[in-house]
């Protein structure tokens, strides 16, 4: 009987890994990130500038808006760079099944040579002892393969998912203090022919941001 029989892999080498394509997806979504993060610093710039040249009510307003958008730029750009951490991990499960896929092939190379000796009637046994110690190699780097890649996924993903929550707690309370401040904005119709009254609300403003900068740290605190 013919023990010599090539071995079906549960990795077989010919398929083509999809880790690369979701590395790939992810560097792009990393990029996508951090230029949102940076239009999100841009837009609340532009917005302080603006304010100066209006009445003091919306100058201060629209000057601790920016704030927040500063503050949400720094989280966005963080969110992003924890992307490019979890890419990393992919890349190692990448490089992981290349290597897997290599020894393989030559597993594969192997056994046809024996069967081709064997079909000639010439010496194998070289060649079958290399061929065992690749197929003992092989079956390590397989069990490897799967549990290492399980580990690194996690990992990757906790990065990620970590990052994704410290993200949305941060957009949370910006958006929260964000509707407190569009909420001192003077509901009050201007009076034709006279002077806007004047912002008598500064305080209330300061008052607003300093419950925010206070909330800010304790989640800081709280971070992963």
């Amino acid at each position: 009987m013919d023990t010599f029989v090539k071995v079906k892999s549960s990795l077989a080498g010919h398929e083509i890994s999809k880790v690369r394509e979701v590395s790939q997806k992810e560097k792009e979504l990393a990029r996508s990130a951090k230029k949102l993060a940076r239009d999100t610093q841009r837009a609340g710039r532009q917005l302080q500038v603006w304010g100066t040249t209006e009445h003091p009510d919306l100058a201060d307003i629209a000057d601790k808006l920016g704030t927040l958008y500063e503050d949400l730029f720094v989280a966005q750009d963080y969110y992003a760079d924890q992307h490019e951490a979890y890419r990393h991990f992919l890349k190692e499960i990448r490089n992981a099944e290349e290597a897997y896929y290599a020894v393989a092939k030559r597993q594969r190379l192997l056994q046809d040579r024996v069967e081709g000796l064997k079909k000639k009637n010439k010496p194998f046994e070289e060649v079958r002892l290399e061929l065992l110690s690749v197929e003992g190699q092989l079956s390590k780097m397989e069990a490897d393969l799967h549990e290492n890649k399980r580990n690194l996924l996690r990992k990757g993903l906790t990065i990620q998912y970590e990052a994704m929550a410290v993200w949305a707690k941060r957009l949370a309370l910006a958006s929260r203090y964000g509707m407190h401040l569009v909420g001192q904005i003077p509901h009050d119709k201007p009076v034709q022919g006279h002077a806007l009254p004047p912002w008598t609300h500064g305080h209330v403003v300061s008052r607003i941001m300093s419950d925010y900068h206070k909330e800010k740290q304790i989640l800081k605190q709280q971070a992963p």
